[in-house]
């Protein structure tokens, strides 16, 4: 068993939690902006396609957000 942890230590494990936080969400904007983006921004995509489009776009961003925070979280 391990001794008490430094305070050092718990330091690192809040700024490393933290920046994988802050990449998730980074990274989920990003996904959803390159998948929604092009076609809103050139209103590409008009009528009942958007909302799937927008719903598509979210639900990848979700996914793309759950899977960094897991890969970056499970290294500690």
């Amino acid at each position: 068993m391990r001794g008490p942890r430094t305070q050092a230590q718990r330091d690192a494990t809040t700024v490393e939690s933290v920046y994988v936080a802050l990449t998730a969400v980074v990274l989920a904007g990003a996904v959803f902006a390159v998948i929604a983006g092009p076609a809103l921004y050139f209103d590409w995509v008009t009528g009942g396609a958007r909302t799937p489009l927008l719903r598509a776009a979210a639900a990848t961003g979700l996914v793309a957000f759950a899977v960094r925070l897991v890969v970056g979280l499970r290294r500690w």
